[in-house]
């Protein structure tokens, strides 16, 4: 329920890449003070969601062996999310 609600009504209101060259160029320029890496304009990061349904395929098992969904997200210098994905690992 929570990740329909997160891809229909959430996903394209409040998660947008930035369009903007200048928005793009200001976070480039904000990461590389924040880490001096140079053109860098977002962080990624995942995280196995357990499920707790046992009867899945085999696919959605993780890397620790129980059934998962895996949760990624993309954000900027200011931890604004720019992408988000969940699906099978």
């Amino acid at each position: 329920m929570v990740i329909r609600l997160l891809a229909i009504k959430l996903y394209p209101e409040f998660i947008k890449i930035p369009v903007s060259r200048r928005r793009l160029i200001e976070t480039t320029q904000a990461f590389e003070e924040l880490t001096s890496l140079p053109n860098m304009c977002g962080a990624i990061d995942g995280s196995p969601i357990k499920l707790h349904k046992h009867n899945l395929p085999g696919n959605y098992k993780c890397k620790y062996g129980h059934p998962s969904v895996l949760l990624e997200v993309v954000a900027d210098h200011k931890k604004i999310f720019w992408d988000v994905c969940v699906k099978a690992p």
